[in-house]
């Protein structure tokens, strides 16, 4: 197996599905966000096709955008909460940029080539 699909595709695939089971563990009743994640990242596990992977990463770095979005909302409210507010500011920051790292990976193509097109002379 190359270094590349492994870093590309295996890494931020096994993430998010770790991530939905994480989702589906803390919720009281089914939770369907966390199964269609679930679902959806088991396929994209086993069939590494280009347009769903790029579609599902960049439908991934919008909903990481937006969650930032939230947590700086609520980083005014943690002011007035106290420390331990601000360490969870602090977890929600980088479980959201390490997301956001995920989705950039699973937005880059598989076969990257090693040189532009442009450069190559005969």
């Amino acid at each position: 197996m190359k270094k590349g699909i492994f870093l590309l595709h295996y890494i931020p695939c096994s993430y998010f599905i770790i991530c939905s089971l994480c989702i589906l563990w803390n919720a009281d009743m089914i939770n369907f966000l966390g199964l269609t994640l679930l679902l959806l990242f088991s396929g994209l596990l086993f069939f590494r096709r280009t347009a769903f992977r790029m579609s599902v990463g960049g439908l991934m770095l919008v909903a990481s955008f937006y969650f930032l979005l939230a947590l700086i909302d609520e980083a005014g409210d943690a002011r007035v909460a106290g420390r331990d507010a601000g360490m969870l500011l602090g977890w929600g920051m980088s479980l959201i940029g390490l997301s956001a790292l995920m989705s950039i990976l699973l937005i880059l193509p598989l076969n990257m080539p090693q040189k532009a097109p442009v450069y190559q002379r005969k």
